[in-house]
């Protein structure tokens, strides 16, 4: 849904001139943003561990690097874990069909005004 909604974002912006589709910049959005705080788990799993080994809170070249190699090295086993499964799904990027296309109905245009209503009243009242 998270991709969906990027790309009907994404939609007006002519992005095909520079060879990539909306639907390409949706997916890598949508995964990045859910990746992120897997991310920052690990990168606190990392630190924990630094500090159960004796480097304490050392903020030196050599106690940065013993953050920072083991995080990347995670992080790219994570991104070909994820590359892999993809792959495994068959999954090639381009055209994709829903199963069920978002449409704009008369509540998301009612919750729409009534949330402009709210962010301008906060703007100027405030």
């Amino acid at each position: 849904m998270l991709a969906q909604a990027i790309e009907a974002i994404l939609k007006p912006i002519p992005v095909h001139r520079l060879g990539v589709t909306t639907s390409e910049i949706a997916t890598m959005m949508a995964l990045s943003m859910n990746l992120f705080p897997l991310l920052l788990h690990y990168m606190e799993e990392v630190r924990d561990a630094q500090l159960s080994r004796g480097l304490g809170n050392k903020f030196m070249i050599s106690g940065i690097f013993s953050l920072i190699i083991p995080f990347f090295s995670g992080s790219m086993r994570l991104a070909d874990d994820i590359s892999v499964a993809m792959e495994s799904r068959c999954y090639h990027g381009g055209l994709r069909t829903q199963l069920y296309e978002m449409k704009y109905k008369n509540t998301d245009y009612g919750l729409t005004a009534l949330t402009a209503i709210i962010l301008l009243m906060s703007v100027f009242y405030l």
